[in-house]
């Protein structure tokens, strides 16, 4: 390779790890990106079920985002041409002191949603770059002034110029221990919290006027309508995402026995009598860092490791696009030598 250019490996292929592959690519370096997941998707990931009409998908990650910044919105503009997502005009309710359901102060609001679920996105990234999934990484290790990668199968060793890591801060925390005593320090003060998230479907409307329900933590955060966004089909889909405290509350219990509670704190907050025709419950371990380490992404240049990741700066999906860039900004400037 050139002497201003760099073969990296990005540890993690969600958006984070996609942008700052991108960018490191503009800049003429070779990247190639591992992600143990089984398909793109990550914390935008769709579960896709059979239903009795046909698949249904559940957004049991990330249910859409909210642009803050003018950048990250002149994005996501060139992502709504391209097709990767659309915009979702949600009718917002919250729980009231008499514990019913009522329309919120802000009635409305738009998201943007992946194509034709969240990890549409994802998979609309990774497409346009060398990305490996279901790929777990045993160890990285230092051979002379580079970084060779193993994995936990039969695939070959992985030999590199430099190692991003945009997994999350526990997983960084553990990879980066011994290589990268700095960064891996950094990480290991950042905790996240778990989230219990369960999948319902039903054969009949739920009885209520709303598609994304602020609750009060007990033990929901909220509820979504999933077959209200675009291109959901019509098949009457609900993700219910417990609260972090709920959730660390019970963050050892069996799915089945998650499952039956939540299901039932559904049917009492909805007065939905009816018995789901799918009923189904994931567990986030690590779904939303408590706090940040206030710069958006660490380069360590004598070791040429760096990490991004949504739990520099705050658990959101433009958070990881921005950490992504800044370092992928930063890799522009660096060379193998």
């Amino acid at each position: 390779m050139k002497g201003n250019q760099m073969k990296l490996a990005v540890i993690g292929a969600g958006i984070a790890g996609l942008t700052c592959a991108k960018e490191a690519m503009s800049a003429g370096h070779e990247v190639t990106l591992f992600d143990k997941g089984r398909g793109p998707g990550g914390r935008c990931s769709t579960r896709r079920m059979p239903g009795k009409d046909g698949e249904i998908r559940f957004d049991h990650g990330a249910i859409g985002f909210r642009p803050q910044s003018s950048e990250f919105a002149e994005l996501t503009e060139t992502w709504v041409e391209a097709g990767l997502v659309k915009p979702w005009q949600a009718r917002i309710g919250q729980l009231n002191s008499a514990g019913r359901i009522e329309a919120a102060d802000d009635a409305e609001a738009l998201y943007y949603v992946g194509l034709p679920g969240m990890n549409g996105l994802i998979k609309g990234l990774a497409s346009e770059l060398d990305c490996h999934f279901g790929i777990r990484i045993h160890e990285v290790r230092q051979n002379g002034d580079s970084w060779v990668l193993t994995f936990e199968d039969d695939m070959p060793d992985f030999a590199c110029d430099g190692v991003i890591c945009s997994a999350p801060a526990e997983q960084t925390a553990i990879l980066l221990d011994g290589i990268a005593p700095e960064l891996a320090k950094q990480a290991q003060h950042v905790e996240s919290s778990p989230c219990w998230t369960a999948m319902l479907s039903f054969s009949a409307p739920v009885p209520v006027d709303f598609d994304l329900i602020h609750m009060d933590g007990r033990p929901f955060s909220r509820l979504v309508r999933n077959s209200a966004k675009p291109e959901r089909g019509c098949a009457e889909a609900w993700v219910l995402q417990a609260s972090s405290e709920w959730s660390e509350d019970h963050v050892d219990w069996s799915a089945d026995d998650v499952l039956t509670e939540l299901v039932s704190a559904f049917a009492a907050a909805t007065d939905c009598s009816e018995t789901p025709d799918i009923a189904t419950a994931h567990r986030w371990l690590y779904a939303t860092p408590k706090s940040g380490v206030g710069v958006p992404a660490s380069w360590e240049p004598d070791l040429k490791i760096g990490t991004c990741g949504d739990w520099h700066i705050g658990g959101t999906i433009e958070n990881a696009w921005l950490s992504g860039r800044v370092l992928g900004e930063r890799l522009k400037t660096v060379s193998s030598g």
